[in-house]
């Protein structure tokens, strides 16, 4: 499935493990979470993440592309 190009904060990041939260912080919010670049990052490090998005279309990119991060591998 590609996904629309004119989403307004669809950024593409260099790096999945950089995330914007503080170093003592354990959970971060993105409220517009967009392909959820975000949210990968925060739970590749060990962060609880919670995403708010209008568009459908994004959550269900955002909630396929999580749940393979955190489907255990083997």
């Amino acid at each position: 499935m590609r996904e629309p190009e004119n989403h307004k904060s669809h950024v593409a990041a260099p790096d999945g493990r950089r995330c914007p939260a503080p170093a003592c912080g354990g959970s971060i919010l993105d409220p517009f979470m967009g392909s959820g670049t975000t949210g990968a990052a925060a739970l590749s490090q060990g962060k609880d993440f919670v995403g708010i998005e209008v568009s459908e279309h994004y959550c269900q990119v955002t909630t396929d592309r999580l749940r393979k991060l955190s489907a255990p591998s083997g």
